[in-house]
């Protein structure tokens, strides 16, 4: 019984789940503007989009154009 609970929860959750979008840069983009573009809001949502792209140093600064982005809708 505790399974079907646990699997019947995970089902309901998955329902409301943000679904994962590919990007391809076509020009190079900096970061705030692009988290602003796809979230409307930076700073809640700053943090999760260099930790779901793993971006690097350089670009935290600016993202290189050619680069696949990953973000939620």
């Amino acid at each position: 019984e505790s399974v079907a609970l646990a699997a019947g929860f995970a089902v309901q959750l998955s329902f409301s789940l943000k679904r994962e979008q590919n990007m391809t840069l076509d020009r190079p983009r900096s970061i705030i503007e692009l988290v602003a573009e796809l979230y409307g809001s930076v700073d809640d949502q700053l943090d999760f989009f260099i930790n779901s792209n793993m971006l690097t140093g350089d670009e935290i600064l600016e993202i290189p154009a050619g680069r696949t982005v990953v973000f939620y809708v």
